[in-house]
């Protein structure tokens, strides 16, 4: 347990403080913060790849936690969800704590169970997407424990206002039917 502490304390840390040192500067511009736009576009940047890089540790970090046998199904249920609460902080500071908002990305009472199978392709999208521009992110809406209606919510500032997608990603046999027909 101390392990993952330390680890869940450093996955903090990467989500939530990587724009730190982007804000520093602005303490001394005469430019408030939302009318200096190089300044916000390093900060949003560099909020996007901590986020980015706190995702890719916690898939990782799920999978390890699933592979490990000496941890009890509690123990690790226990895990996974501490970590998804990482993920729900993240989506909370993309939809700019709009409760409105997050009640409607919620269908279920109850967090579902994540599995690997969906969470890995999703990533790989997810960092795709990521690549085109440090002015989006890309979040797994699968991480969270609130958001059930897409695979991915997609928060895009390379535009003003900013925009956000709901991404469906969709595969196996019955979509590639569906696919077929819609073509």
């Amino acid at each position: 347990m101390d392990e993952f502490i330390k680890t869940y304390d450093r996955l903090l840390r990467t989500a939530f403080q990587s724009a730190e040192q982007h804000i520093l500067p602005l303490q001394n511009s005469r430019e408030p913060f939302f009318h200096d736009l190089p300044h916000k576009r390093r900060f949003i940047a560099a909020c996007h790849r901590g986020y980015e890089k706190a995702q890719n540790q916690i898939v990782q970090l799920l999978r390890d936690i699933g592979d490990d046998p000496r941890l009890s199904v509690h123990e690790k249920l226990y895990r996974e969800l501490v970590l998804r609460k990482i993920v729900d902080g993240i989506a909370l500071l993309i939809l700019h704590g709009k409760h409105h908002v997050m009640r409607r990305l919620s269908t279920q009472y109850k967090a579902p169970r994540l599995s690997q199978q969906v969470i890995v392709p999703t990533l790989e999208e997810a960092n795709r997407l990521n690549g085109e521009s440090r002015q989006t992110f890309a979040l797994l809406a699968d991480l969270t424990t609130f958001i059930h209606v897409a695979d991915i919510l997609r928060v895009d500032f390379r535009s003003h206002p900013a925009s956000y997608s709901l991404i469906e990603l969709k595969s196996g046999r019955v979509n590639e039917m569906l696919l077929e027909k819609l073509e």
